[in-house]
């Protein structure tokens, strides 16, 4: 049986807190230690020999995840929408 929990605080690259964030995991035993993720994120999955080591890997992943969600964002919201490069030509 898979354990849950919540992580709730995200702090970016900069080491700086960002925001405050619910994300759900879960954490399972398996042969070779302990299987961690969040079916709230796709590919977020990790592993670690001991329970804690699990989590704060899963840590890591979680940041790297919304690390890239934001760049994504921000790249996209730099580029000129559809809609206004019709109306410029």
């Amino acid at each position: 049986m898979a354990e849950a929990g919540r992580v709730a605080q995200w702090t970016g690259a900069c080491g700086c807190r960002i925001m405050s964030i619910m994300i759900t995991f879960k954490l399972k035993k398996d042969t070779k230690g302990f299987h961690a993720w969040s079916p709230e994120l796709p590919g977020v999955h990790t592993h670690g020999a001991t329970r804690a080591a699990a989590l704060a890997n899963l840590k890591d992943a979680v940041r790297l995840y919304l690390d890239d969600v934001m760049e994504e964002s921000l790249l996209s919201a730099k580029e000129p929408s559809r809609a206004s490069r019709r109306s410029a030509a």
